[in-house]
């Protein structure tokens, strides 16, 4: 696997073994510039609303990733 900040990649590795909601596609889109902005400061500028709305979506998918790993576990 490559390392990339890319999370849309990330969602296309694992497409055919799990059902993706088209709206974990748009928040990838926004999250993923942030994975590459984090480690060039400098060149980093949030406004408060764009802040809450990535801390949003990061929350929403990793609540998704959590219950499909709980279910993975719970399935075996």
């Amino acid at each position: 696997m490559p390392k990339l900040h890319d999370i849309s990649f990330l969602l296309n590795q694992v497409k055919n073994l799990v059902m993706i909601e088209e709206k974990y596609y748009d928040y990838a889109d926004t999250l993923t510039p942030y994975g590459v902005a984090v480690r060039y400061p400098n060149e980093l500028f949030l406004e408060e609303h764009h802040a809450k709305e990535a801390i949003k979506y990061a929350d929403e998918i990793m609540q998704w990733v959590y219950e499909l790993v709980e279910d993975e576990v719970a399935d075996k």
